[in-house]
Parts: structure tokens; sequence; C-alpha cells
């Protein structure tokens, strides 16, 4: 949002500007120095509503790029998630690096963008020590299809089609502008006819918005929650971290009858 400082000024000297003029209009003040003090207060709410804009799209780049700091606990819903491979991921996010790249639906032009880059950067990013989990809301078969047409098959892949591994990471359902508003629409027609990623049935929730999590050791190292669907941040970026600085978490013993 804009910030409440700069909104307020920018109403009051709206207001300011009505007032003189309705004095003009009415008589009560003389039309040149009427004229003198409402150029001084448009401009004024020409340069707070710069200002405005200027610093709302500051806060809003920060968001997007925002990195979360080693030491948000993970959430426990992992505990009920295990890979296409039989692999538990929280096991196997206490022996490695993870990646959780949470897809939208593989229709999507920017799903479809987000695998090609994936697959571009994948040699970096397991240089890295990152393994890569892809989060869809299909069944397997059908996202096995789908990674197969981008050499990513073989990544580990996690279904989740009621989306309840989505919400543990905070991650929504995206509104309009989100979705469709005009950047969107832009990146979409580059990413879809320019890069060739065109757009599909829709396969999952159309709505739902992605991002990215790497863990490791039941911490959140970092993370990226997109603003707009067509977001695309530095996958190279986020698989970086040493690990070191993680404090060692001893396994928790499960109780008999539990995962």
């Amino acid at each position: 949002r804009v910030p409440g400082y700069a909104a307020i000024c920018a109403i009051a000297s709206l207001a300011a500007v009505s007032a003189l003029l309705y004095q003009i209009l009415s008589g009560a003040l003389h039309a040149e120095v009427g004229l003198v003090q409402v150029s001084g207060d448009g401009a004024g709410l020409i340069g707070f509503g710069v200002a405005a804009l200027a610093d709302y799209r500051l806060r809003r780049d920060r968001r997007i790029e925002k990195i979360y700091s080693g030491g948000e606990p993970l959430t426990e819903v992992i505990d009920r998630y295990f890979t296409h491979k039989n692999t538990s991921l929280r096991e196997l996010q206490r022996n490695e690096k993870v990646m959780l790249v949470f897809l939208r639906h593989f229709g999507c032009t920017f799903c479809r963008e987000a695998l090609a880059d994936i697959a571009k950067n994948r040699a970096q990013i397991e240089a890295n020590g990152t393994t890569v989990v892809l989060i869809h809301m299909v069944d397997e078969m059908t996202a096995g299809h789908h990674t197969k047409k981008y050499g990513l098959s073989d990544l580990h892949r996690i279904s989740d089609p009621l989306k309840k591994l989505y919400e543990g990471f905070g991650l929504v359902r995206g509104n309009m502008g989100q979705l469709f508003g005009l950047p969107s629409w832009l990146e979409g027609f580059r990413a879809g006819l320019l890069n060739g990623h065109l757009v599909g049935t829709e396969v999952g929730d159309g709505f739902q918005m992605p991002g990215i999590f790497l863990i490791y050791r039941d911490r959140i190292l970092k993370g990226f929650r997109h603003e707009k669907a067509s977001d695309r941040p530095d996958y190279c970026e986020l698989s970086e971290f040493k690990v070191g600085k993680v404090r060692k978490v001893e396994p928790v013993m499960e109780e008999e009858g539990q995962f």
C-alpha cells in the first residue's frame, strides 16, 4: 500500500486546493491571490504524489526480493509429506539443503518458464549443495508428464492437491491484479509468445500463487513469495547458503504409530 503519511498529506493538499477554488468561485477570495495559492498547493499535491509512488515502488520491490533470515521455525506440516520417491521431506531436509519450488498450475506460461529456468540452472543449484523438490497440485502421472518435457522428471516431487503444504508456507490464492494485471500480461507475452512457453489447459488451481523456500534441518533459510504470478526469482541465489550458520537440530524420536 502507499505509505500512510504520504496519503494523508496528499489528501490534505487536495482538500486545501478544493477549499481555495470554492472561495475563488464564491468571490470570497481574489482570483489572482487564490490562483497563486492553488498553484502552490497543486505543486505540493503532485510532489507528495510522486514521493508516495516512489516510496511505494521501493517498498514493493523490497517485498518481492525479500529473503527470510535463518532461524524461522519450519512448519510441522512437512512431517506428513513424502516425495514420489517415497522419501520423507522431513528426513530429506535434515541431511541436505532442500529448495522447495511451489509451482502454479502446469498450463500456466509462468509455471513452464519456472521449470525451464530450473532446468537451465540445475547444475549450479546442485553445485551449491541444494536438492530441488517440486510441489504441485495434480497427480504424479500428470506431473511426471509435464516435468519430463524439461528434463526434470527425476527431481523429487510432492503432490499437494489440497494445497495444505502451500498454505503451511503462507502461499495463498492470488487476486486479479496479481494474476491478470498489466505487468503480468506484458510478461506473459514475453514468456508465452517470444520465449515459446505458450499457455496450456489449466492443470491445478489457476489462482494459486507460487513460491520458493530453501530449508535445512527444520529451518527456513531463504524464501521468495511471489507478488505477481509473473515474478521471476533468481534460483541460483536462492540455493546459496552456508549451512554452518544453522544450528544442528537433533532428530526427534517419533511416537510409535506416527510418521
